[in-house]
């Protein structure tokens, strides 16, 4: 992974699922820090609490892994949240989920997710999935440098 350490946050309230995540991101991604949270509001709220830390850009994660059905406030909320937020829009989000419901697909894309992958019961299948995400969107994707995210000329170097 290029540039150090890289942060992911794993958003499922299901405790088997987010097991097995965070197993396939050690397993895969040995150059990852994983949090993960059973919660749609203590995600948004950890969420913005990175963003209104000092050093805001190095506290955020550099991915989110969300599953669709979660309490109180759905995956769906949180993604469109997430979306709304100047500090935060930028930050890639995975919807990994059980859900083929094809309004949750439609839904998810509309609300600006950047992508939508099933959880397979197939372990290997799973962990090759979670491979998958982190190579693409940890090390060869290129993100927005913080200094275009905060939407702050003053902010810009030299």
């Amino acid at each position: 992974m290029k540039n150090g350490i890289k942060k992911v946050l794993v958003v499922d309230d299901d405790s088997d699922d987010t097991e097995l995540t965070m197993a396939a991101l050690r397993e895969t991604c040995k150059d990852a820090n994983a949090t993960a949270i059973s919660s749609g509001v203590e995600a948004f709220a950890y969420l913005e609490s990175c963003a209104g830390s000092l050093h805001y850009g190095d506290a955020l994660p550099d991915l989110i892994l969300l599953d669709v059905s979660l309490p109180m406030l759905s995956g769906l909320n949180v993604l469109r949240k997430i979306k709304q937020h100047v500090q935060l829009r930028t930050i890639p989000v995975v919807m990994l989920t059980n859900s083929i419901n094809a309004r949750d697909i439609e839904d998810s894309y509309r609300s600006g997710v950047n992508a939508y992958v099933l959880k397979s019961n197939d372990y290997s299948k799973y962990v090759q999935a979670i491979e998958n995400i982190c190579r693409f969107w940890l090390c060869l994707n290129e993100p927005l440098p913080a200094w275009i995210q905060q939407d702050n000329p003053g902010n810009r170097p030299c």
